[in-house]
């Protein structure tokens, strides 16, 4: 993950340009393993920033940011809180023909928008 990160945060700026110039990058890992340094951890999802060891909430910048979802604990994630809309999206991309799943995307707009379909539409599919 960092590699590919360390790629994507070096492309923000070139050769001689100032650091300032750099935007925020975060990265969205979305894993379909365990990852076993979040194993203890039971939310869906972990945020990771550069921290100061001795003092936690002093972060040495913002612009560089690593979310993991692991796609393993978002069921536990989505039966806690139905209208959590980011269960609701791992959902669909672990397993976008599940008939649970269709009935969520019924329900959230913003699926349909990314989907290019309409709620109409939707509804004639057999999910």
């Amino acid at each position: 993950m960092l590699y590919y990160f360390s790629k994507l945060y070096s492309n923000e700026i070139k050769r001689g340009d100032d650091y300032e110039k750099a935007k925020r990058v975060i990265m969205v890992a979305i894993l379909d393993y365990n990852l076993n340094l979040t194993k203890e951890i039971k939310a869906m999802e972990t945020k990771w920033k550069l921290r100061e060891e001795n003092n936690q909430d002093l972060v040495l910048t913002d612009k560089i940011e690593i979310d993991i979802i692991e796609l393993s604990k978002v069921r536990s994630e989505y039966e806690k809180n139905k209208q959590n809309k980011k269960a609701q999206w791992a959902l669909f991309i672990n397993d976008p023909n599940n008939k649970e799943v269709g009935e969520i995307m019924k329900s959230n707009e913003d699926i349909c928008k990314i989907l290019d379909i309409s709620k109409e539409e939707l509804a004639k599919l057999e999910l």
